[in-house]
């Protein structure tokens, strides 16, 4: 008699584990996963081709349980509100669960618009800094789901 307590027992021990694990899972995909906070710094460390090769460390916080990765994503650079080009990311970006961190966040801005970039130039000449930023959309894969965020960062000021 004992034992089929025991077996009981058991069975509603998984059960409540399962139920755990789901509402669990379940949360974690309805809030939004990650938050791009601070930008710590920014610079442009390659110039040429109508191509501009950038890095910023930005401060990234993900409120999931599972690691984020986002590769890819549909983004122009702005530079002083005038579109500069598009942007590529250079490697694939790896945010740890559960985590608040900085990262480097290497990408390419394939110039399309090079009359903004040299007001953006003429602008620096006569001394004044530009405001680069980059506004559109990321892909972001986790373990189960994957999800659109939409960027609207200001890079320089």
């Amino acid at each position: 008699m004992e034992a089929v307590y025991k077996k009981i027992e058991m069975k509603i021990n998984i059960n409540y584990f399962s139920l755990f694990f789901l509402l669990s899972i379940l949360c974690s995909c309805t809030q939004d996963p990650i938050e791009f906070g601070e930008i710590k710094s920014f610079k442009i460390e390659k110039f040429e081709n109508n191509q501009m090769q950038c890095k910023a460390e930005i401060d990234i916080k993900n409120k999931g349980y599972f690691d984020i990765e986002i590769n890819e994503g549909q983004l122009q650079a702005y530079s002083d509100n005038s579109v500069l080009g598009t942007v590529k990311l250079l490697n694939p970006l790896e945010i740890e669960g559960n985590s608040e961190q900085e990262y480097n966040l290497g990408f390419l801005v394939v110039i399309s618009n090079p009359e903004a970039g040299m007001f953006s130039l003429l602008g620096r000449l006569a001394g004044k800094k530009p405001v680069y930023s980059l506004r559109g959309t990321v892909y972001a894969k986790s373990f189960l789901a994957n999800k659109k965020i939409t960027i609207n960062e200001v890079l320089g000021k």
